[in-house]
């Protein structure tokens, strides 16, 4: 059985920038649903379940955002070499299939992570504009409002280059010794990252 195909779905896949366009505004609408459930019960009670929420995922994606992160890059790197490499890289060998489907689940996670940011983003948007908040959880909550964009920016761009046609843009502009070796330098950065994280 094939998933189904719109035209919708089709105009999104057209451009990748609006099929994460489209995730942000999804991953909106349920903290912006929660939100307007909390908002009557006060500023102090909104401010509580804000820091709840964020609380909460901030854990899940202290777990699981490093790994989608690491799947995201490791992604990139089977995608270059199946374009530098092809003889033992590409789609008709084992490798290639097995890139392809870490090259999915890359693309999954990422999008999972820009759900999971923008959620949080409009938590913390609301705490910080509605309610009456001291000086000092404003400052808090402005500096964090900048690390999410930050991220939101970083998760957009590297789901557009996971679930894009073809190699990275550098793929091609630098000596493939270069980029396999600055690929596994990354590599192993990632993972000591992850095992003392």
């Amino acid at each position: 059985m094939a998933t189904e195909t719109s035209r919708f779905d089709t105009w999104l896949k057209e451009k990748l920038l609006r099929d994460v366009l489209f995730r942000c505004i999804s991953g909106a609408l349920i903290p912006i649903v929660a939100i307007s459930h909390a908002m009557p019960t006060g500023s102090r009670e909104l401010l509580a379940y804000v820091i709840r929420m964020v609380d909460s995922v901030m854990y899940l994606l202290d777990t699981v955002g490093f790994f989608a992160l690491f799947v995201a890059v490791v992604s990139l790197i089977l995608k270059d070499f199946e374009a530098l490499f092809s003889t033992g890289w590409g789609q008709e060998t084992s490798l290639g299939g097995a890139g392809g489907v870490i090259r999915r689940l890359g693309g999954d996670m990422t999008n999972w992570l820009i759900g999971a940011v923008m959620s949080m983003l409009i938590a913390v948007l609301v705490a910080l504009f509605i309610g009456s908040n001291p000086i000092e959880v404003v400052a808090v909550l402005s500096g964090f409002l900048f690390m999410l964009c930050f991220w939101l920016v970083v998760l957009a761009g590297l789901s557009v280059l996971v679930r894009r046609q073809g190699p990275t843009p550098w793929a091609f502009g630098i000596k493939k010794q270069v980029l396999a070796a600055t690929y596994g330098v990354l590599t192993v950065v990632l993972i000591v990252i992850g095992l003392w994280g």
